[in-house]
């Protein structure tokens, strides 16, 4: 692999200083679709009042007292 380089008309070619020790790692495994939807956090806030919607509605089935 080579790289090269243009700098005022001239081109310069050197050999890649790329060796096994300083090649880029492998790339991570992509995640999931729950990981990558849960690092918003728009879907944190909406999973947060969908379970305090359903806590109300369950309370309010049990009996709680109305809201003032």
């Amino acid at each position: 692999m080579t790289a090269q380089v243009l700098f005022l008309g001239v081109t310069l070619t050197t050999p890649s200083t790329v060796t096994p020790a300083t090649a880029p790692a492998v790339p991570a495994a992509p995640q999931r679709l729950a990981a990558r939807l849960w690092a918003l956090s728009e879907i944190r806030w909406a999973t947060l009042s969908t379970l305090l919607f359903a806590a109300g509605g369950i309370a309010q089935l049990a009996g709680a007292p109305a809201s003032v």
